[in-house]
């Protein structure tokens, strides 16, 4: 409660208005080529370079302590480009390999995941009811041990060894440095949408902790940790069997990432995770691993960059159509489809996802979704209905893709220089390339829905009307020029009757804001009512930190709620909480929600570690 911890917050506050690095001391004591955008596709993190592959194998075998396997008989590092440490390390074949060959076995002990990343063992002290993320404490976890390698710090912690080889890569030039002008290039898209996510969990991580890692430090740790994790089995908990980790594999994360590349594998016999060679490799081949599928989108949040010209596109399917979608969803998971489509130059792949996703009510039934499931080809008689919905909605959701990214107005790449102008080349050619994709999309889907009405003129007369109107509807929508994918969120700064002095105030209002900006967004219309307020007739809420107090404990109420520890509870039967205006009815509801959402969040909890959480939700 003391000045510094009153600096710290306003720090943090101003850092996330801000958007990005480049602004303020803190950008020019960080990495400066992620600071300020230069360095290319990747940005210096720590001091590239200077670890050697005799250092990097000496600490991974420090790390590995015997038991472990990281063979320099195997494997070499070489530096990508000697002229330009930042490009950092590659992993090299030192001979002939032959498939099957394990190059790295790592023990789950000594890999960063959810049962060894503790902030407590790092010295860092979460308040009582934090909220974090098991990524999150990843990232916190993986900025603390940056932070002190940086730093030469003395550490105790058996991953000590482990950050000082992240300092021999490069941290990625994610658009999370980016700043709020360079930002609005991407307004209304994919990248657009993950980066304010992605920057909303940063700051909460901060927020919770301002005093483990400076803001930058950890966007540094959040840039490496994500395009370094693998997300894979590693045996499953005692409530979620088929539960999925997201791990850091020492020794494994040195390898450049490449789709279709290096597999892990889970060995549960001897608790360790694999890295075996899945085909021969000639010496002096350049090996890579398979962090798993990432689109256009996703390498320029991560990486800065768009990658290879045959990148995909995700397209998520429509889960919201009719009363079904939440089964639809748990079937998803059940199945571990994803929840896109990839759009791969003129190809639509996981068609089956978006075929269950718009399976209408009268074709969902086991028949149908077991062959699905099956991989069995449906005759177009027996899935008439769910073959018309899916390619309606490429058709249009497509269509209004196009019409918004071609809406937008972006500044000429001559108006900007510097590092401000290449990261506009790049929110134009990712403009460019989306549009590109979606237009292909759009094209076959039509051609598709076109063969549908043929084949249904020779059927009963209620089958061609019906993929008429489907056609008609898809290509004369008007699709509006503002995306409203792009989601309506509480804003960063207070409002006037926020004491700035009042650390708890500030505090309060920062925990809200980034729980319901992150987590809770399908409730921010009723949250702006609730925080704008400046003041309240209701007894229990006329002061100002009584209101905010309650605010925070109704979004951390809220997000457990949609989390795994309560199984993802279906909240939408509380939306008419969005549509309350005037403080009286904002506060009356509030008074009496809360203590029904904390009640939910102790039911459904229990519910949810004995097993007996009811499927209907």
């Amino acid at each position: 409660g003391g000045p510094h911890a009153m600096l710290w917050l306003a720090l943090a506050l101003a850092a996330l208005a801000a958007g990005a690095a480049g602004a303020g001391p803190k950008a020019a004591r960080r990495p400066p080529t992620c600071a300020a955008g230069g360095g290319g596709a990747s940005c210096a993190a720590g001091n590239p370079g200077v670890l050697d592959e005799r250092r990097v194998f000496g600490l991974l075998r420090q790390l590995l302590a015997g038991a472990g396997t990281f063979s320099r008989r195997l494997l070499q590092l070489k530096a990508l480009d000697r002229s330009n440490p930042a490009a950092g390390l590659g992993v090299f074949a030192r001979r002939k390999l032959k498939g099957g060959e394990v190059l790295i076995e790592v023990p789950l002990s000594h890999a960063l995941w959810r049962e060894t990343a503790d902030p407590g063992a790092l010295g860092v002290e979460l308040p009582p009811g934090a909220l974090l993320a098991e990524a999150e404490r990843l990232v916190l976890c993986l900025a603390v041990l940056r932070r002190r390698a940086e730093r030469g710090e003395a550490d105790a912690s058996p991953f000590a060894p482990y950050a000082k080889t992240l300092l021999a890569g490069p941290a990625p030039n994610s658009t999370v440095f980016w700043g709020v002008d360079e930002l609005a290039w991407l307004r209304g898209t994919d990248a657009g949408e993950l980066s304010s996510h992605f920057l909303s969990r940063v700051a909460h991580v901060h927020s919770i902790v301002p005093l483990a890692a400076e803001l930058e430090e950890l966007k540094v740790a959040f840039a490496q940790f994500n395009v370094r994790h693998f997300r894979m089995w590693l045996g499953g908990s005692a409530f979620y069997p088929g539960r999925v980790e997201a791990v850091m594999v020492p020794g494994a994360d040195l390898f450049r990432p490449k789709e279709g590349g290096i597999k892990p594998q889970f060995d549960t016999a001897r608790r360790t995770i694999r890295l075996v060679a899945a085909a021969p490799a000639r010496a002096g081949d350049e090996l890579f691993a398979d962090f798993g599928p990432r689109d256009l989108s996703d390498l320029l949040v991560g990486r800065g960059e768009l990658g290879p010209s045959s990148a995909s596109v995700f397209l998520p399917v429509p889960l919201d159509t009719d009363s079904n979608g939440p089964a639809k969803g748990r079937l998803l998971e059940h199945f571990r489809w994803p929840a896109e489509v990839r759009l791969v130059g003129d190809e639509v792949r996981e068609l089956r996802a978006l075929r269950l996703a718009a399976m209408p009510r009268e074709e969902f039934s086991a028949w149908s979704v077991g062959a699905l499931a099956a991989g069995a080809p449906l005759a177009v008689s027996r899935a008439f209905r769910t073959e018309v919905q899916a390619h309606a909605y490429l058709l249009s959701e497509c269509s209004r893709r196009v019409a918004s990214l071609e809406a937008r107005r972006l500044p000429e790449p001559r108006s900007l220089g510097g590092a401000a102008g290449e990261r506009l080349q790049v929110a134009r050619a990712y403009a460019q390339a989306l549009i590109s994709a979606y237009s292909r999309c759009r094209t076959r889907a039509r051609d598709r829905l076109r063969k549908l009405r043929a084949w249904a003129a020779r059927q009963p007369a209620w089958a061609h009307t019906y993929v008429e109107e489907a056609l008609l509807r898809a290509e004369d929508q008007q699709p509006p020029v503002k995306d409203p994918r792009q989601p309506r969120l509480l804003p960063i700064e207070p409002p006037p009757h926020v004491d700035p002095g009042n650390l708890d105030q500030r505090l309060d209002y920062a925990t809200t804001v980034s729980l319901v900006n992150s987590r809770a967004q399908d409730f921010v219309p009723y949250f702006i009512e609730v925080l704008r307020e400046p003041a309240s007739s209701v007894e229990g809420f006329r002061d100002v930190t009584q209101r905010l107090q309650k605010a925070r404990r109704l979004a951390s109420a809220i997000v457990q709620l949609k989390g795994p520890a309560c199984g993802a509870v279906d909240l939408s039967a509380f939306d008419w909480v969005n549509g309350l205006r005037g403080e009286e009815d904002v506060f009356a509801t509030l008074k009496y929600l809360l203590p029904e959402m904390e009640d939910l969040v102790k039911e459904f909890a229990e519910l949810e570690q004995t097993g007996d959480a009811p499927t209907w939700r």
